[in-house]
């Protein structure tokens, strides 16, 4: 049984799909007519888009696909009914909270869940409490040619969704000593004109420059339980910023390269311009050093069956 890994309609979602592409070399895939570049965007015509049919006319056969998409109602059980295996990464399986779109997300995430034939999910204890459910960590390629400044550049990296609390960064950065570059589709109207403002779809290569350039990444998220713009910024050496409402990522909160705050990123920022430069660049070498240890294995593990 061959493998065969779908492309995703979303742009953001596409970065996944590149980096395993990238890593798994020689593996076959299903590249998409079109795309959008958010979540929020187009739904309609996401919802009606039939590029896929041509792999129902396939047999014997394994999928995986990387995003949940409306389409894949139908088409997993068909995949499933000529024998075909589904492979289904979830990536946000507890979406009954904020509102009726993450309600609607994860109606359709449950009925995914159900007719795939394996669940891959970024959560450990989620994936001991099903048997369909098997645990993977995000994957990356590990950065060349990194230079360890000590900059107080902060990246805010991504496309804005509300759980995303990208408003929260709206204030005057430099008169703690740092500048903030974000980066991505952004609706707020920041007031603080000392941000420097990229609002538009990021390409892979703008990205490598915007992470290289920087040294601190900011993740004010409320409640999104894994983020391949976390993993993105280790692979860089980032000191990373995490919003401690979150309480998914908990996991890092011992972490020597991650600085939490609860009620403001100015706590977090405060604690950073307390370290000396040795201490600086100690945490992003380990931030490096900490992504290779988690960088997607069981991901290759899992693909290198087929």
């Amino acid at each position: 049984m061959s493998l065969i890994i779908i492309e995703p309609l979303v742009k953001q979602h596409s970065h996944l799909y590149l980096r395993l592409v990238e890593l798994k070399i020689g593996v076959d895939t299903f590249r998409r007519r079109r795309y959008y570049e958010a979540n929020n965007k187009s739904l309609f015509k996401k919802a009606f888009s039939f590029d896929l049919l041509p792999i129902i006319l396939r047999s014997n056969n394994a999928y995986l696909f990387l995003a949940s998409e409306f389409q894949h109602l139908l088409l997993f059980p068909i995949l499933r009914l000529f024998g075909n295996e589904v492979l289904f990464v979830c990536h946000e399986p507890n979406l009954w909270f904020g509102g009726a779109g993450n309600y609607l997300r994860a109606v359709i995430n449950l009925m995914l869940q159900w007719s795939a034939s394996k669940v891959l999910v970024f959560d450990k204890k989620l994936a001991e409490q099903h048997e369909k459910f098997q645990y993977v960590s995000l994957w990356n390629q590990v950065k060349s040619e990194l230079e360890f400044g000590t900059k107080k550049v902060v990246l805010s990296f991504g496309s804005e969704t509300p759980n995303k609390n990208i408003k929260s960064l709206d204030f005057n950065w430099s008169l703690l000593g740092f500048e903030l570059v974000r980066a991505g589709r952004t609706e707020h109207q920041f007031k603080s004109r000392e941000i420097r403002m990229i609002n538009s779809f990021i390409d892979d290569s703008k990205k490598d420059e915007l992470y290289r350039e920087s040294s601190i990444s900011i993740l004010p998220y409320l409640r999104i339980e894994q983020s391949m713009v976390l993993l993105e910024a280790m692979s860089y050496g980032h000191l990373v910023i995490l919003n401690g409402q979150n309480t998914s990522w908990e996991k890092y909160h011992n972490l020597d390269f991650v600085f939490v705050y609860f009620n403001h990123p100015k706590e977090a920022l405060k604690k950073i311009n307390g370290l000396t430069y040795e201490e600086f660049l100690i945490a992003r070498r380990s931030s490096v050093s900490f992504f290779k240890q988690v960088n997607g294995k069981e991901i290759f593990e899992i693909l290198s069956n087929y």
